[in-house]
């Protein structure tokens, strides 16, 4: 799963990520990493609950 996070960090910003650390969990099945080049930074988001990974998204937008 970490390869399909570091293949979508290249894809998106067209390097790929220096580092890609775990979070701690949050209390679901979702787990976090940051990744980062120099002083850029993100978190990205794995999932295996179609509906959890649904309301994620949808609250992810909703904010944004």
């Amino acid at each position: 799963m970490e390869t399909i996070l570091r293949q979508l960090y290249q894809y998106t910003f067209d390097t790929p990520p220096d580092t890609l650390s775990r979070l701690s969990p949050a209390g679901s099945n979702r787990i976090y990493y940051r990744l980062t080049k120099d002083t850029h930074s993100c978190v990205g988001v794995i999932g295996t609950s179609l509906t959890e990974n649904r309301a994620f998204l949808y609250i992810a937008r909703h904010f944004a």
